[in-house]
């Protein structure tokens, strides 16, 4: 028989370190300046979703965002590195990754990277144990739906990004693409990230733009 596919630790948001930070893999770009990240009672089910809210803070602007992963800060250029990936034990391959959001997309209020309205973003990928630090001062190492299947150590990967606002509970899907060699590879890390702005990384988006997120689950 098939065994059944194990599913991201605290994927429901159920369980929450403290009042900003969920338990289990996950990490935000909170700081003692902005805060991104917030416990909320209005939930697709159970008690807890994650609410991930952009703003404008010391001068710039930072997308809400949700990922598996570890966030520095540099203090003195208030610039970020996020490294994307966390290790993880699979026992078959993940086709898709479902997760339920309420959303609403602003028009772009800060940076230029583009005009019109801030489009939100999530993230898949599967690595065989490597990881990727976006550097905000770096462009070079921003990640971006062209750029995932070429990127070193990379098995599967999905992007997802949309400019529709849901007040409602909705369901989205992030399909997983495998690359050629994926069954040479050992599938050893996962990263699921979540942006209210897909640009956040420019400094650009809206501070009208916010987001819950619950029960994500992997597809087998």
């Amino acid at each position: 028989t098939t065994p059944t596919g194990v599913q991201l630790p605290n994927g429901d948001f159920e369980s929450w370190n403290d009042s900003k930070t969920p338990g289990g893999l996950w990490s935000s770009g909170n700081n003692s300046f902005t805060t991104l990240l917030k416990q909320s009672s209005d939930t697709h089910g159970g008690s807890y979703s994650a609410n991930l809210v952009a703003m404008s803070a010391v001068g710039k602007f930072a997308a809400g965002n949700l990922f598996t992963g570890s966030f520095e800060l540099n203090m003195s250029t208030m610039s970020g590195k996020v490294t994307f990936g966390k290790d993880f034990t699979y026992n078959i391959r993940p086709r898709s990754v479902t997760f339920w959001m309420k959303n609403n997309q602003g028009n772009i209020t800060h940076g230029n990277k583009v005009s019109g309205q801030d489009p939100y973003s999530a993230m898949v990928l599967i690595t065989d144990g490597t990881t990727y630090t976006v550097d905000t001062t770096n462009e070079s190492s921003f990640l971006t739906a062209d750029n995932l299947k070429d990127k070193p150590g990379m098995i599967a990967y999905g992007y997802l990004s949309d400019i529709d606002s849901n007040g409602d509970w909705v369901q989205k899907t992030i399909e997983l693409t495998y690359v050629d060699n994926w069954q040479s590879m050992t599938p050893r890390k996962i990263s699921v990230s979540f942006s209210t702005s897909a640009y956040g990384d420019y400094f650009c988006g809206s501070t009208e733009s916010w987001m819950y997120v619950d029960d994500i689950k992997l597809n087998y």
